[in-house]
């Protein structure tokens, strides 16, 4: 990746930790970035396009902290088990990507690009649980979109301040199950 781009999805991803996706401006990250807007358009075409790569660019980040977590475990449960744990903390301390993550849900109601990027987005998620990625070697590839799904909850859950007695007790009872079903 050129110097340029790299440079315009860390302003993108400094923008939004700031300011949050829907208050995010071109011209705020050109001069975050250093760099005229026009390059912001030609590397990216559109603020949704620029969105979804720095999305992308989180999850890359993401998959490679959690591959150096799970170096060494072999066992398809304990990976499963690590990968949940390793999602879960992301989940209760808010971390960028979740940020990124539902504002990006929540801006994809009223637009139609963003829509597409944020299903995209979910799918290479779930992809990365149930593919090779990070070699889950989930019997049922249903628990991947099951382990999203609760765990998007949790995200929900925490941005809501719901307590977190209650959504460790939630998570106890999910790890139960998906050990039942592994």
């Amino acid at each position: 990746m050129s110097e340029v781009k790299t440079k315009i999805i860390q302003a993108t991803l400094d923008s939004i930790a700031e300011l949050g996706a829907s208050q995010l401006s071109l011209r705020d990250i050109s001069t975050r970035a250093s760099v005229a807007l026009s390059q912001i358009h030609y590397h990216f075409q559109s603020k949704e396009n620029l969105i979804a790569v720095a999305a992308n660019t989180l999850i890359d980040q993401l998959v490679e902290e959690l591959l150096a977590e799970l170096e060494g475990i072999q066992e398809p449960l304990d990976r499963t088990i690590r990968t949940i744990e390793f999602i879960y903390q992301k989940q209760i301390t808010k971390s960028p990507f979740v940020r990124i993550y539902f504002e990006l849900a929540i801006m994809s109601f009223s637009n139609p690009l963003l829509k597409d990027h944020v299903k995209q987005i979910h799918q290479r998620v779930i992809d990365c649980m149930t593919g090779k990625e990070i070699s889950l070697s989930l019997r049922h590839p249903e628990l991947g979109i099951y382990m999203s799904i609760f765990l998007d909850g949790v995200a929900f859950q925490t941005f809501h301040e719901t307590s977190p007695e209650k959504i460790n007790f939630a998570y106890e009872l999910f790890l139960e199950t998906i050990k039942k079903h592994f």
